[in-house]
């Protein structure tokens, strides 16, 4: 490497859980030097380096003090002799000017937030969002051989948009959440890869699509598009390095079934097809063990044979992940426990649900967490909960979808005695869907049924809704109306018989 200096650079020394920084002396070249001298690089040494700087970034955080390097740009990072990467240490009196040139302007609006003044304080914050920018100038200036591909683009900037909005519902909480995040490197395209790829590619985009026609609203459109779009976030994706190529293939294509296992049986609800992705995966992988035998059973398969058998594989998949379940992982949970029809199955849908409400999910899948919550907390006995869930579902869902979400609050509140409550319901369900037959014949039901009923209210109420609707008279549920209350109606004519 020509026209190399001598840097003091931090040296890390991990012992006793805890993470040593020492000083170390190297030759070599400033991060920002070498690709403006010598933008050509190999793909794989590309993705080496981003993740060297993470992982760096990671053991500064861990150290025992001074948790937060402040100083995160590629002009602070040296490319020793041999390839490896090291932070300069900035309490070193030999780098003052370099910390001095990190002040410039030129540099602090390039690897700063526009509110940041300069590297006075540190922060978590600041430092992830440093990372997000110094990925960003190596991207801009690395010519990689092979070229990255669309979907290796895709996800950088993900991680890039993630970094920088460190304000957003969804910051990152450390660095080494960030390393979870990267693409996968495709070594080898075999047959059985590219299909997949093109799969995934596919999936993707219809995710991204359908996402544009549910809500309009940017904030939302930009969380179901970080859900779309972060096909495979918290999955392991880093091929280490003296992995052999066989290897690097044999762990791709696990890591993209797994994937492709989790789109089908989470996200499009489809577990014949998620069942076929984990069944390719390499049996020392229990976890993808766990999801085929989980997604035979919800096709009736006998890949369990009883529903104490279903209850101890959830039991096994949750000890396995513990606390690194995905909102993916919690929405497979959610629907195999609905299979279940016991106390124990409600207790665990109620606990997984609120724990799915916490990531904050996409409105669609949001829809279904809580539609599951609202049959739970039913089921448990929690009925007012179950009516607040209810109520929720209704400021989300089309008014189209919103006549069952209305007969669920009424059917709980007829079970907990609260009539008024319920008639209150029917009113304004009948009022907002005007086409629903059902919401009007529950609140003639309600209303007439009563031993106290005002019989000339009863009739006005029936009028109302036949003048307006001629032909729910010839409903059958009306003429079991006409019975159960003795609703009469001749021409123009109603009136109650009571017995």
């Amino acid at each position: 490497m020509a026209n190399e200096t001598g840097y003091a650079v931090i040296k890390f020394v991990t012992g006793n859980g805890h993470c040593h920084r020492g000083s170390d002396y190297v030759k070599g070249r400033l991060l920002a030097e070498f690709f403006r001298e010598r933008p050509q690089i190999g793909k794989v040494q590309l993705f080496q380096w981003i993740k060297q700087i993470n992982k760096l970034l990671e053991q500064y955080h861990n150290g025992t003090s001074d948790n937060y390097y402040r100083y995160v740009n590629p002009y602070m990072i040296v490319i020793d002799e041999e390839g490896k990467l090291s932070l300069l240490d900035h309490n070193a009196d030999s780098n003052q000017n370099l910390i001095q040139q990190s002040q410039s302007e030129s540099i602090r609006r390039r690897f700063l937030p526009p509110e940041e003044p300069g590297y006075r304080k540190g922060s978590l914050q600041l430092d992830i969002y440093g990372l997000g920018r110094t990925i960003q100038f190596i991207l801009a200036h690395a010519a990689a051989n092979p070229k990255l591909t669309k979907y290796e683009e895709h996800k950088f900037q993900k991680i890039i948009q993630r970094c920088l909005n460190y304000n957003s519902k969804k910051p990152y909480s450390n660095a080494s959440q960030i390393l979870k995040h990267y693409p996968t490197l495709l070594v080898k395209q075999t047959p059985l890869l590219r299909l997949g790829l093109s799969i995934l590619a596919a999936l993707i985009g219809i995710f991204i699509l359908c996402s544009n026609t549910v809500q309009s609203s940017p904030e939302v459109q930009s969380e179901q598009t970080d859900a779309a779009e972060d096909q495979g976030a918290e999955k392991q994706g880093a091929l280490e390095q003296g992995t052999t190529e066989q290897e690097a293939v044999e762990q791709t294509e696990d890591e993209l079934f797994l994937e492709l296992g989790y789109i089908y049986l989470s996200d499009l609800n489809k577990p014949k097809e998620g069942q076929v992705y984990f069944s390719q995966i390499s049996n020392e992988n229990q976890v993808a063990g766990c999801y085929e035998r989980i997604a035979g059973y919800l096709q009736n398969q006998a890949t369990l044979n009883s529903e104490t058998e279903l209850e101890a594989e959830l039991v096994n998949i949750e000890s396995l992940l513990i606390d690194n379940a995905t909102l993916k992982d919690l929405r497979i949970w959610l629907r195999a426990y609905m299979r279940l029809d016991t106390p124990t199955a409600h207790t665990a849908i109620i606990r997984i649900g609120e724990m799915a409400l916490g990531q904050q999910p996409e409105k669609e899948a949001e829809i279904e967490i809580r539609e599951l919550l609202g049959e739970a907390y039913k089921e448990a006995g929690e009925k007012e909960k179950s009516v607040e869930e209810y109520q929720q579902l209704k400021q989300m869902m089309a008014l189209e979808k919103q006549e069952q979400i209305y007969e669920a609050i009424i059917g709980i509140y007829e079970e907990l005695g609260n009539t008024e409550a319920a008639i209150n319901e029917c009113v304004e369900g009948a009022e907002k869907l005007v086409y629903s037959y059902i919401l009007k014949f529950r609140h003639i039901r309600l209303l007439c049924r009563q031993e106290t009923a005002d019989q000339q209210a009863c009739v006005d109420l029936i009028r109302k809704y036949i003048t307006a609707q001629p032909e729910l008279q010839e409903q059958e549920e009306f003429i079991q109306l006409q019975n159960e209350c003795g609703i009469k109606v001749e021409g123009d004519n109603i009136w109650l018989e009571r017995e």
